[in-house]
């Protein structure tokens, strides 16, 4: 399911694949997208078992992991185990498919199982005594490590965006998990560049998932965001209870010199600081003299945002400009009942350039997942999409009460001549919305 953590489920697999032989199919097509490096000894199981149903799951591993381990096969075993216990354990947050979703691939294991499932490997290590075993282990060990900085980044950034800042405690917590996130962010970077690179089964697999345009690293914005918001929140208690040590809070904050996440923080606060243009027409959506939507059986048309493009896959999705549902009573841009849709618009951009893009969003209701997100998307001159969707950003909301800033910083890649500017909403629950106000577009200078 283009996947890059673990989701190894062998058993439930087995199970499948035996029920469906007992209602007397003969054959099988399988589509996969997998990631081998987590999920080998499962595919391997699953075309035995294509061949002969009735064969046992568990002696097939075992024949796996001591044909490829050797001395080690014990302890890998033990290693896959915590693999299939913690993907099969539900977790909060993370619903539906996993292809293309990157929060939902960030929780596919625990970061306890994540510490464990390490430990094991460094082990297993230690234990193989051919150098071919060791190598495997090697690459198994090193796309854990890639999967690791999603699966330890997203929960750092849940505590970051869960936790208020309502005192000077809280603000320094806050300021030590903002920079724990920011040296994360900055030693992913080179790990996943790198990796990329190698000449493995790891990187064969990472570069054939970018290929098909199913590795959604770009959207790794989803998983740190929790350092703008942390940083929001800081400057923001700061700013009205100790406007004093305000000047040493940001210098702090913008100490923070590598990686996305502390990015990220840097040009927030040089916004704040420098108020460039906004580069977004009509983002308060004061203006709503924008074309109408089409009429609904029953229901006048609805008014929308000038200078905003509405789309949707399925002609369900509501778009209307709510008055006085904005931020400040102001008014708010509105989707509800989304399969899947978005308000957009199209900038001219360079590659090279570099921007800022914040919106803040509302859910409603507020305990429900609504399904707002922030993204850009890049088309080339031509106008064609860019084929390189690991590049194009994406931020989701989360299910609290209130408004949340979402914040990505973009680089606009080499073949890219326009830039996409996207409000969505996707898999909305009936009578669910998604309120968006206040949206800017900033370029950012080449230096800080």
């Amino acid at each position: 399911m283009g996947t890059f953590t673990p989701r190894f489920y062998p058993h439930t697999m087995a199970e499948q694949v035996k029920f469906d032989k007992s209602l007397g199919l003969e054959g099988m097509y399988t589509e996969v997208y997998t990631f081998l490096p987590h999920t080998a000894p499962m595919i391997w199981a699953l075309a035995k078992l294509q061949w002969d149903a009735s064969l046992d799951i568990d002696s097939l591993l075992r024949e796996f992991y001591m044909k490829m381990f050797g001395s080690a096969a014990e302890t890998m075993s033990h290693y896959f185990d915590v693999l299939e216990r913690s993907w099969n354990t539900p977790r909060a947050g993370r619903r539906g498919w996993v292809h293309r979703n990157i929060v939902n691939q960030a929780l596919a294991i625990s970061p306890v199982a994540l510490d464990e499932a390490m430990a094991l490997l460094d082990q297993a290590a230690k234990q193989a005594q051919r150098g071919v075993t060791r190598q495997r282990i090697d690459t198994i060990r090193a796309a854990l490590e890639y999967a690791g900085y999603a699966i330890r980044a997203y929960a750092l950034s849940e505590q970051l965006i869960s936790t208020s800042v309502t005192g000077a405690r809280q603000a320094e917590q806050a300021m030590n998990q903002i920079s724990r996130l920011t040296q994360l962010s900055a030693n992913r970077e080179p790990f996943w560049a790198a990796a990329m690179k190698r000449r493995d089964l790891l990187g064969e697999n990472l570069r054939g998932l970018a290929g098909k345009g199913y590795l959604m690293t770009g959207h790794v914005a989803s998983l740190e965001r929790g350092s703008g918001v942390g940083a929001i929140r800081v400057v923001g208690w700061y700013a009205d209870h100790a406007p004093e040590q305000l000047p040493k809070v940001t210098a702090r904050l913008t100490e923070l010199r590598t990686g996305g996440a502390a990015e990220l923080v840097r040009a927030w606060l040089w916004t704040r600081d420098t108020q460039p243009s906004n580069l977004a027409e009509n983002g308060d959506f004061e203006d709503i003299s924008g074309a109408p939507t089409s009429a609904r059986k029953g229901q006048p048309a609805e008014r929308t945002p000038a200078a905003w493009c509405t789309w949707q896959a399925s002609p369900r999705a509501r778009f209307s400009a709510e008055k006085s549902l904005g931020r400040y009573g102001s008014i708010a841009a509105r989707i509800s009942n989304a399969g899947s849709a978005a308000y957009f618009q199209v900038h001219k951009a360079q590659p090279g350039q570099r921007y800022l893009c914040l919106a803040h969003a509302r859910g409603m209701p507020a305990d429900q997942d609504t399904g707002g997100a922030l993204a850009i998307r890049f088309r080339r001159p031509d106008e064609t999409w860019h084929p390189r969707r690991d590049l194009e950003p994406r931020v989701q909301m989360v299910a609290q009460d209130g408004w949340q800033p979402l914040m990505v910083v973009v680089t606009v890649p080499e073949g890219a001549g326009r830039l996409v500017l996207l409000l969505s909403a996707k898999g909305q629950p009936k009578d669910a919305a998604v309120l968006f106000d206040d949206v800017g577009l900033y370029r950012l200078p080449e230096e800080w």
